[in-house]
């Protein structure tokens, strides 16, 4: 990993993960965004944001769903 890589929430520079900015759970692509964040930011984020709702989420839903997580997670990125 490069030097100048570090945490999005952050600023850490260690223990780094990459993030989907749409989880791959979710049909996140790379061409979606990809951010690292540290392990905790990284846990956090997939705490506030449970895989396990994912299939209780209707199917002509979940592209609004899929928004709405991305728009949450650029905004939380910036808090």
């Amino acid at each position: 990993m490069s030097d100048n890589i570090s945490c999005r929430k952050s600023g850490e520079i260690k223990n780094l993960e990459l993030h989907h900015i749409v989880p791959k759970y979710m049909g996140g692509k790379d061409i979606d965004g990809r951010v690292y964040l540290s392990k905790k930011q990284h846990d956090i984020l997939h705490n506030i944001i449970p895989s396990i709702i994912w299939k209780y989420v209707p199917e002509e839903r979940k592209g609004d769903c899929r928004n709405t997580i991305k728009r949450f997670t650029l905004r939380w990125l910036k808090q």
